[in-house]
């Protein structure tokens, strides 16, 4: 009777130890399955930024505050930016051109008149192309001429970073993305 119990016991081992490794088989087999159903990072081409202009948001693009600075009939608008590699690889993979530009709040226009023309648009590929690849940080900086004649007050005002928003502008010079609050840094967030 020991003797039956000791190999009842044993066969019960056996189908236990036997069920347990078809199941840890069939998790390692389920895992590789879906790390095979893992999408890789974006190689798609886009031909426009706008094919993914939900992309650019407070998770894949950061920036440091705005810096003003004044040299002699210029403005010099400097603020760093981080892009995030999922936001980086549409980027790279897009032919059209795109470009960077800091502009008026909406519903001001004191920045617009008191320039002497129009700033040139920041190239937004040679940037990505200069991008620091150990960790996605690029400065952008914009000049821009101002009119003679301005008055202190008007001065003060083009020197506040909270009366600029950052565009991020398609082929077809149009906004695709505007972000206000450029005077404060979203870093801290990174």
């Amino acid at each position: 009777m020991k003797h039956s119990v000791h190999i009842f016991c044993v066969l019960i081992a056996i189908t236990l130890v036997g069920c347990q490794t078809d199941s840890m088989n069939n998790f390692a087999n389920e895992s590789m399955e879906m790390n095979e159903k893992m999408p890789e990072p974006s190689t798609k081409e886009y031909l426009s930024i706008r094919d993914f202009r939900d992309t650019f948001n407070g998770q894949t693009l950061k920036n440091d505050a705005l810096v003003i600075t004044t040299k002699e009939d210029q403005l010099i608008l400097s603020m760093e930016i981080v892009v995030k590699d999922e936001l980086l690889a549409k980027l790279q993979n897009t032919p059209n051109d795109f470009w960077f530009n800091f502009a008026d709040i909406d519903g001001n226009d004191q920045v617009r008149e008191a320039l002497l023309n129009i700033p040139e648009l920041v190239e937004g590929q040679l940037l990505i192309d200069a991008l620091d690849q150990y960790n996605n940080h690029v400065t952008i900086t914009q000049e821009l001429s101002l009119q003679d004649g301005l008055t202190d007050s008007q001065l003060n005002f083009l020197e506040q970073p909270e009366n600029y928003k950052f565009q991020i502008i398609d082929e077809n010079r149009e906004p695709v993305n505007e972000i206000i609050g450029i005077d404060i840094s979203t870093f801290d967030t990174l």
